[in-house]
């Protein structure tokens, strides 16, 4: 890993995956729910425009942007 910058950084993006993750899912479960209970599509919309986004927020960040971004 390196320096404690990094390893905070991937620690970070790690955090955030998982909290994606369960976000997703709670959205997933309810949209089914409100499916099989005649709740209509709006649920499922929210879950769909919500995966779109992006839930893996592991991934290398060049660290050249991030210092020229931090300043």
């Amino acid at each position: 890993m390196g320096s404690p910058e990094r390893l905070e950084s991937g620690a970070r993006r790690v955090a955030l995956t998982l909290g994606r993750s369960l976000e997703l899912a709670y959205l997933s479960a309810h949209a089914q729910w409100c499916l099989e209970h005649g709740r209509g599509g709006y649920a499922a919309a929210a879950a769909r425009r919500f995966a779109k986004h992006g839930v893996d927020l592991v991934d290398d960040i060049d660290r050249d942007d991030t210092r020229a971004l931090l300043g």
